[in-house]
């Protein structure tokens, strides 16, 4: 049995990046001919085309090869198939089909991603049951955050009965660009800024950890978002910026405790610091005796 398939997107409908899945809605145009369901129309009072239940007649049993849950085959849900005089069948299923992709998302948000719905005839051996893929471009719109750089139908290789509908898509790196990257950048910008607020303002410590706690929250919000096996690059850029801000907030408070503890006196560090604290004090004093 010879089957001719083509395949049609309507549209992408989701990409989970978390469970590294895609789901889109489609639809197929199957068509066959059966050798067993052929009659001369003259001699049936010219009827050239005729209904059967899907019960009385044989119809392939294809199903989703990578799917997300269960193994699940194309139904048909008027439970007919219409048969021309000829023997030619034709069935159109659709509906909405996820699969599982492996996402690279090392690069996220400027990664490129391939996934691959895979569709096989059960219950046969390739010498009995051919289908012949379409093989054709697709046409699928492209969504608010992906788009579609490649799209094609093709059979699968020889040993295998089934189609395979490949896709490439490019992500648009606007959006997390603009809510993520830029904020982070503008952070680490401000942490340069620590030392110039004054101790006295006791607002020194506060401002770091509040630095900290936003680079926490931005990776936390990815971290939750992304699947925990790749080493995505903008999740080791916000570690280093904690890593920095840990550091400036240490620095920080090593200066504030040092202020406090020596605000009285001079530092025994602090360059050009040649008189000690006693000693200033006996200078200070006879400055004031000459001023009286």
């Amino acid at each position: 049995m010879v089957i001719n398939a083509s395949f049609f997107v309507h549209r992408i409908n989701d990409i989970n990046e978390k469970e590294e899945s895609v789901s889109l809605l489609g639809y197929f145009r199957i068509s066959w001919n059966d050798e067993f369901l052929v009659w001369n129309k003259q001699a049936h009072s010219n009827i050239s085309s005729i209904e059967f239940k899907t019960n009385d007649i044989w119809w392939p049993t294809i199903a989703l090869g990578n799917p997300v849950g269960e193994f699940e085959t194309l139904q048909n849900s008027l439970k007919i198939f219409r048969v021309s005089s000829v023997g030619d069948i034709e069935w159109i299923p659709g509906g909405l089909y996820s699969v599982v992709c492996e996402l690279n998302l090392k690069k996220y948000p400027f990664d490129t991603q391939t996934c691959d719905f895979i569709f096989s005839v059960l219950g046969y051996p390739p010498d009995d049951v051919i289908m012949n893929a379409e093989s054709s471009v697709l046409n699928v719109p492209e969504t608010t955050e992906w788009k579609v750089e490649a799209g094609r139908v093709s059979s699968m290789p020889y040993g295998k009965t089934g189609l395979t509908a490949s896709f490439t898509l490019q992500r648009k790196p606007y959006f997390v660009v603009l809510t993520v990257l830029l904020p982070l950048s503008l952070l680490s910008v401000m942490n340069l800024f620590f030392f110039l607020i004054p101790v006295e303002s006791g607002e020194k410590i506060s401002f770091a950890i509040t630095t900290f706690l936003a680079y926490s929250i931005y990776l936390s919000a990815i971290g939750s978002s992304l699947p925990a096996k790749d080493n995505v690059y903008m999740v080791v850029y916000i570690e280093i910026l904690m890593v920095l801000s840990v550091i400036m907030m240490v620095l920080v408070i090593v200066q504030t405790r040092l202020f406090f503890y020596y605000r009285e006196h001079l530092l025994p560090c602090f360059v050009g610091n040649t008189v000690s604290g006693k000693n200033r004090r006996r200078v200070n004093s006879g400055d004031a005796n000459r001023s009286l």
